[in-house]
């Protein structure tokens, strides 16, 4: 009895490709983040500091949690303290 090829069974021809696309996104979000951690200045440490209080982490755990959010989260914050928005 021969077996049936599987519908849902993958060519490894894409595996090479996909790999290249995921090294470019790890490039692509380390840049990201250097470029959010260049941003961040006196009045977000005092927000963190804030927020690490209330969430009970330190300074630097939340600092990395922003970090490593999407660039938006971070620019919604460079904001508030100057325009209190």
């Amino acid at each position: 009895s021969s077996r049936r090829p599987s519908k849902f069974r993958r060519s490894m021809t894409g595996i090479p490709n996909l790999q290249e696309t995921l090294k470019e996104k790890q490039a692509r979000f380390r840049e990201a983040r250097e470029n959010r951690k260049m941003k961040i200045g006196p009045s977000h440490k005092y927000i963190f500091e804030v927020l690490g209080e209330k969430l009970g982490l330190d300074l630097v755990t939340v600092e990395e949690l922003i970090l490593d959010c999407p660039s938006n989260v971070v620019e919604r914050l460079r904001e508030s303290p100057k325009g209190g928005k």
